[in-house]
């Protein structure tokens, strides 16, 4: 065998022994996402779409879905038990927690430990889980734009004077309510006077759409967790055609995939698969470049996107204002 022949060789088993050493290390750096709710939850299953696309495939990325959505809250406990389980038998490098429930439950338990994590779709104040903040903890905030979404709907109805907001009873709703109610049952946005109620039960939730009087809009910020009496959640798009179909005033929403010709007349929205991304970029920080979480500050997503039905809002006789009609998309 010739000495370039066998230079040659050698260099290419190098390089083949190089790259499956690279491969493996890619391998091994688990990451595992914690999920608050259920696949099936568009925004959930777009958070993780947009985690998993910016991660690319050098990570062995792992979910765990506690389903806090269907079940009941007496079953919240155990679930976290086994979330945590799956975490101490992967023994993942990173962890990303998604929604409040995941870091509400399980936040103290990580806090102890020494793996990174990150955390997103958080709508609450992070520090109020926790005694210290932890120096392991960081991640992405999600603010519903629901004060400016509410200035834009007094844009869009002028004459609008009461608007009413209806939430499910979740972990969700009370941050909303802390963050923008503040321990007040109404606020006043732009003139126009914004009542909100928490309707826990699907029959109470019925009664509250039909017999609403004197309000000019209904604003559904979350609804996944509105139960029937037997204590399932009621199917969302059953729940949404119902709403929209048997108000007397517009129905706008928070969630984009709410809109039709049968749902919402308008949304406006955070962009779950953005949302994910920002959270995976700090992931990607952390295990690619070696920054502390510690010396990464919580950031903040809350650029929402329009979203209108044509039919609804001719139903209503809606005109969009220029401005908003520039920047809308439509479904």
């Amino acid at each position: 065998m010739t000495k370039p022949l066998r230079f040659m060789i050698s260099a290419t088993t190098i390089c083949c022994l190089l790259l499956t050493g690279a491969q493996a290390m890619a391998q091994g750096r688990r990451i595992l996402i914690i999920e608050s709710y259920h696949p099936v939850l568009e925004w959930t299953s777009l958070c993780e779409q947009g985690i998993r696309e910016t991660l690319g495939k050098q990570y062995d990325i792992h979910t765990f879905y506690m389903d806090t959505k269907r079940i009941p809250e007496t079953e919240f406990g155990s679930r976290a038990d086994a979330a945590w389980d799956t975490y101490q038998k992967l023994q993942p490098e990173l962890v990303m927690l998604g929604d409040d429930n995941a870091l509400r439950l399980l936040g103290r338990r990580f806090a102890q430990s020494k793996t990174p994590v990150v955390f997103f779709g958080i709508n609450n104040n992070p520090r109020n889980y926790f005694d210290t903040l932890p120096p392991n903890i960081t991640g992405v905030l999600e603010r519903t734009p629901l004060i400016p979404w509410l200035r834009y709907l007094r844009d869009i109805f002028p004459q609008a004077r009461k608007a009413l907001i209806l939430m499910d009873s979740s972990m969700t709703s009370d941050s909303i309510i802390n963050v923008t109610f503040q321990k007040r049952t109404e606020i006043s946005i732009s003139g126009m006077l914004v009542e909100y109620r928490i309707i826990p039960g699907w029959n109470e939730w019925m009664t509250a759409v039909t017999r609403q009087k004197g309000f000019d809009m209904i604003i559904m910020p979350t609804f996944h967790n509105v139960r029937m009496e037997n204590g399932d959640s009621v199917d969302i798009h059953t729940l949404i055609e119902w709403t929209s179909a048997n108000s007397s005033v517009p129905v706008f929403t928070n969630q984009d995939y709410t809109v039709s010709s049968r749902g919402a007349a308008g949304a406006y929205t955070l962009n779950a698969k953005a949302h994910g991304a920002q959270a995976a970029e700090m992931v990607s920080a952390i295990l690619g470049e070696g920054v502390a979480p510690s010396t990464m500050i919580f950031q903040k997503d809350n650029e929402g996107l329009f979203i209108f039905n044509q039919q609804q809002l001719k139903r209503f006789g809606i005109s969009l204002p220029p401005q908003i009609m520039e920047k809308a998309s439509w479904q």
